[in-house]
């Protein structure tokens, strides 16, 4: 079992990404609702996403990376000068 992430926790995996919360979540392929909960404990992280979060915690970048080969890149990735941010 993947250890619980404190609101304080998820925030600061997301900030060390240098990425907005929508941006974010566009990466992870999940909806940023979900990251605007979880920051303030709304919602506890549920343990799926706990594994990744703490896999992007320690290397976002093979993260993004692996996730973009399996399930595709957002479009502002792809196309940066893409209007869709």
């Amino acid at each position: 079992m993947a250890p619980t992430l404190t609101g304080e926790r998820v925030k600061a995996i997301r900030s060390k990404t240098g990425l907005s919360q929508k941006k974010f979540a566009d990466r992870l392929h999940i909806s940023e609702r979900n990251v605007e909960n979880w920051e303030q404990e709304i919602h506890d992280v549920p343990e799926p996403a706990r594994s990744l979060l703490i896999l992007v915690e320690v290397d976002h970048r093979r993260v993004f990376k692996a996730l973009d080969a399996a399930l595709g890149a957002p479009d502002w990735v792809t196309n940066p000068r893409s209007k869709t941010q």
